[in-house]
């Protein structure tokens, strides 16, 4: 029994033996070339494509199987997938666990061909639509498993996109996971898988760290990016973005973290680094809209599903937006943030602090008034002002900034509907905040420096709230520049800003609530250094060196403005009359019509709807100091320039209440030498006008008016002095006024052949109004209204003086009239007919004549007497009867009485008349009627007088006779009454003319007076 035991064990080895000779001879020889053809034949099936493999190699010894040289072709004979060697390390603990257990998986240089098609299908689309369709069949309990060692070596990856017409290849794409197991010994070891490629030329490498079968499903993945070329992205932007990917490159150093938290919900979380370089984006047409050098990002541990985000770090550098130029709308230097926490589902942003630097932005306002800022990304270059308006309903965001910098800030703002260009710049402003609410009903606390247009800072710090609007600032300037803002006053004025600084320091308060402005200023104003050129002669046209506005409380609801004070130091002012004979401040406004028009179709509704009162105004104080005004008239040749200098004074009390009254005292000198004085009280600012004004200015040397003299009156001045005092006093709309003027020692000297001379004899213009002092006094009373359209006091002045002139030349003897009698005419005497008698009216005008003749010892006197051969031969008859009857009388005087009574001196009583009639008539040589004897028969009264004055011979001898002793009566008269010399007295030759009918006395019975 022993025996035959012995001798079957080997037996039974070597059956064994044989076995498994048998077995490996199979898994050496027989099995890898069938394994090859089934497999080949299956995958051909499965995939529905050519499929071969090189060669199957089986290890039965150490459990591996080897599959070399896979090859899958497209339809079209290309290859589609493959690989060099697939060896898998299969494990004996597979019997134990019951699962399949693989020790190791190697795929060595897989290759992926997968090509996008023109029609938008793959082609592997066959495959992809039969594993969806499969992809509903009910799949049963997880199989156990176990791979161990799974590796990738040198794959690649190609993706031909047709309709994009790119290509994209992953090279040196390796993989590794060390296992990933459903067994329950190794769920809750952590499988890490990594893997790692050249994308298009990028590194590209992840890790993963995961339990994706335990019950919290942990897993972690680090993602890292070396710089990724974006511009390959390009084909797979959206269409509907206007914007073109041209280039950029993205790094990345991130972890992503996900597990399902004990209550279900699942959890994601995104720590690392991200940095993005080159960034540049163009619109359609392919200019440049975003560039960006680059951006970095420190994530802290955000929460992508619960929309929380927390950079610990940001920084960003060089962002411009729009073309690349100095002048490019937008551009940043840097921009750092600090611990930002974004939560987008509660609309918040927080961060400890945020800081930039070199930040310029670019507006422009175009011809069409429309403002571009920020290019509009299509493919016009079509450009955006504001922002669209937020949509209705939009969430409003909150937040805080603990520390907000913002320095080297620039700010450039061109007005390119003004001409010239009007360019503000602001430039090395900063802004800065602490603990910034940016909530827009917060109120935040901030500060502003800055240089404005090169020269002027401003200096502003106070709290701004954005809804409802508040912003109380206390606001410091320092000579901002005035000459950028000619393009505003080019449209309304012809003047040019060649100079001018403004400054201010003071509070600004401005607020919105229930859409009503409400704003105020409190504080200090100056204008320094102003220069205004006119545009139309070229010359500065007005200066000064401080116009400073002090203590200045202005309130725009209620209306009021109070000013302390205003003071103007070493102004100067330029008024030029042009040859065309216009005033150059008549052409500084640019088309007053069309302003004219404009106000009037302004104030049309106001005048409909109520007008609004006017702005309550005070000032305290005014102050002019060292002030010059320059006149030129290049309308006279030779030109004349006058200049009032050291002007100065002093308003107090101007205010626009009622019943309130201004004064004002204003001193200065004429040419340097002739002071000039107005003192006034009035009130400009109320509805109801008031003015009494004084003014008065001596002494101005009328020489330098030759240049008018000659042109005008035809002789140049030698000598001569203008002094002048006005008071005009203006009520209830009602102006009355007394200007009187005195002119001293006025000469005139040569003759000037000028064709605007006057044809008036000039000189004796000027003797009838110059008295014996040598001085010319005229006064000039003025009235009229200011509701008059055609009322001016200037032209109502030069209307008399011009009056007066002619009045003196054509209507001599009426001036003289007016200046030194009751306006009676001067110019003839008139006798009753026949008489050379003076009688009361007749004295009167010589007491007037002869008092004018003394103050005007300048004037010579002609009479000319006239006699009037229709009126004066009967009262020359009536004269001589009358003659003839005192001469009666007369012979009854003694010697005595003869001799100191003239026959002109005595009368006659009416008893005696008739007597001395008959006497007379008794003496008369004419046929006288007789009686019955022969004898003169006696006769009434008015028989004697008839028969007298008809046998009275009256001829021309007699007529003249008459007018010559007229003439001597008068010239006697004046030289021993009057007191006129008689060296300035001439008689002319006398004149016998016939009077017209009816006219009686005022015929040519009279003596006309005339003047050298």
């Amino acid at each position: 029994m022993r025996r035959l035991h012995t001798g079957r064990v080997p037996k039974i080895l070597a059956s064994l033996l044989a076995g498994w000779l048998l077995l490996l001879a199979l898994g050496y020889f027989v099995v890898p070339p069938l394994a090859r053809s089934v497999l080949a034949t299956q995958l051909g099936k499965a995939l529905g494509r050519d499929v071969t493999i090189e060669r199957v190699a089986i290890n039965p010894l150490d459990l591996s199987v080897d599959v070399l040289g896979l090859s899958v072709k497209d339809r079209a004979g290309a290859e589609q997938l493959g690989f060099e060697k697939l060896h898998i390390d299969l494990s004996s603990a597979s019997v134990t666990q019951a699962g399949i257990v693989v020790d190791g998986m190697h795929l060595q240089a897989p290759r992926v061909a997968v090509a996008r098609l023109n029609d938008g299908r793959y082609d592997i689309s066959d495959w992809l639509d039969r594993w969806a369709s499969g992809a509903t069949t009910a799949l049963g309990p997880l199989p156990r498993f176990s791979l161990n060692n799974i590796q990738i070596t040198d794959g690649q990856f190609v993706f031909d996109d047709r309709p994009k017409g790119v290509r994209h290849t992953a090279t040196s794409v390796k993989f590794s996971l060390p296992f990933i197991s459903s067994l329950p010994y190794q769920a809750d070891v952590f499988v890490l898988p990594a893997f790692s490629a050249v994308v298009d030329g990028s590194p590209v490498s992840l890790q993963g760290r995961s339990l994706p079968f335990a019950k919290s499903h942990t897993s972690s993945l680090k993602i890292d990016l070396d710089p990724l070329d974006l511009a390959k992205l390009q084909p797979y932007w959206p269409s509907g973005l206007p914007l073109r990917l041209k280039s950029g490159q993205l790094a990345t150093r991130l972890s992503v973290d996900f597990a399902h938290l004990p209550d279900g919900a699942p959890s994601l979380s995104l720590s690392g680094t991200a940095q993005l370089q080159g960034l540049a984006l163009t619109d359609a047409s392919g200019k440049p809209w975003l560039g960006l050098e680059s951006l970095d990002v420190s994530f802290g541990k955000s929460s992508p599903l619960q929309q929380l985000w927390l950079l610990a770090q940001l920084d960003l550098r060089g962002l411009r937006l729009g073309e690349d130029s100095p002048v490019a709308p937008l551009q940043l230097q840097t921009l750092s943030a600090r611990q930002v926490q974004v939560n987008l589902n509660a609309h918040r942003i927080d961060a400890e602090s945020l800081q930039g630097s070199g930040i310029k932005a670019r507006m422009v306002r175009s011809a069409d008034g429309t403002v571009a800022w920020l290019p509009t990304p299509s493919s016009s270059s079509s450009a955006v002002g504001a922002a669209p308006p937020a949509k209705s309903g939009s969430p409003v965001w909150s937040g805080m900034v603990g520390q907000l910098s913002l320095d080297e800030v620039r700010l450039r703002f061109e007005d390119r509907t003004l001409s010239p260009v009007a360019v503000q710049e602001l430039t090395h402003a900063s802004l800065s905040a602490t603990q910034l609410d940016i909530h827009p009903e917060r109120e935040n606390t901030l500060a502003l420096n800055a240089t404005l247009n090169q020269t002027g800072q401003i200096k502003a710090s106070g709290s701004v709230q954005l809804q409802p609007l508040a912003v109380r600032l206390a606001l410091e300037t320092q000579a901002l520049p005035l000459v950028p803002m000619q393009g505003y006053v080019a449209p309304y004025l012809n003047t040019s800003i060649a100079r001018g600084v403004f400054s201010n320091k003071g509070t600004l308060d401005i607020r919105l609530p229930a859409d009503k402005l409400l704003a105020s200023y409190k504080g200090g104003l100056t204008l320094g250094q102003f220069r205004a050129v006119d545009q139309a002669n070229s010359t500065d046209f007005l200066r000064w060196k401080s116009l400073y506005f002090g203590n200045v409380d202005f309130q725009l609801e209620p209306a009021q403005l109070n000013i302390g004070e205003i003071a103007l130091s070493d102004f100067y002012s330029r008024l030029i009359l042009n040859p065309q004979g216009q005033l150059n401040l008549a052409g500084i406004l640019r088309n007053p019509a069309s302003l004219n028009v404009n106000s009037q179709a302004d104030m049309a509704p106001m005048a409909s709807t109520g007008a609004k009162p006017a702005l309550p105004i005070q000032v305290a104080k005014v102050t002019l100091q060292n002030g010059r005004v320059d006149f030129s008239d290049r309308f006279v040749k030779p030109n004349y320039s006058a200049t009032v200098t050291q002007l100065g004074g002093s308003v107090k009390g101007l205010s626009s209440a009622p019943d309130t009254l201004a004064e004002l005292d204003l001193r200065g000198n004429y040419a340097s030498n002739a002071p000039v004085q107005v003192t006034a009280r009035f009130n400009p600012l109320t509805e109801k006008k008031f003015l009494d004004l004084q003014a008065k200015v001596s002494d101005i040397d009328l020489v330098d008016f030759s240049p008018y003299s000659g042109k005008f009156a035809g002789y140049n001045i030698t000598k001569g002095k203008l002094s002048m005092d006005a008071a005009y006093k203006l009520q209830d709309r009602q102006l009355t006024a007394q200007n009187r003027l005195l002119i001293d020692q006025l000469t005139f000297g040569d003759k000037v052949e000028s064709p605007d001379a006057t044809q008036l004899p000039v000189l004796l213009a000027i003797a009838l109004l110059k008295n014996n002092r040598g001085q010319i006094d005229i006064q000039l009373p003025i009235a009229g209204s200011l509701d008059d359209p055609q009322f001016s006091v200037g032209g109502l002045i030069f209307k008399v003086i011009g009056n007066l002139f002619v009045k003196a030349v054509t209507s001599p003897f009426a001036l003289l009239g007016s200046l030194f009698g009751d306006s009676q005419e001067l110019s003839q005497l008139g006798f009753a007919p026949g008489r050379a008698s003076l009688d009361e009216a007749a004295v009167q005008k010589l007491q007037t004549l002869s008092k004018a003749m003394r103050e005007r010892e300048g004037l010579t006197l002609e009479i000319t007497a006239s006699s009037d051969s229709s009126a004066d031969p009967e009262g020359l008859k009536r004269a001589l009867l009358e003659r003839a009857v005192l001469s009666e009388k007369r012979k009854d005087l003694t010697p005595s009485q003869r001799d100191n009574t003239p026959l002109a001196d005595m009368r006659l009583d009416s008893s005696e008349y008739a007597s001395y009639l008959a006497r007379a008539y008794q003496q008369a040589k004419f046929p006288k009627p007789r009686n019955g004897l022969g004898q003169t028969q006696a006769l009434p009264v008015q028989e004697m007088e008839k028969l007298m004055l008809a046998n009275l011979s009256v001829g021309e001898d007699e007529l003249r006779a008459l007018a010559t002793r007229r003439a001597q009566v008068v010239q006697g008269w004046l030289v021993e009454q009057g007191q006129v010399p008689l060296n300035r007295i001439f008689l002319l030759p006398v004149k016998v003319g016939t009077g017209a009918p009816g006219v009686g006395e005022v015929g040519q019975n009279h003596v006309s007076f005339s003047l050298r």
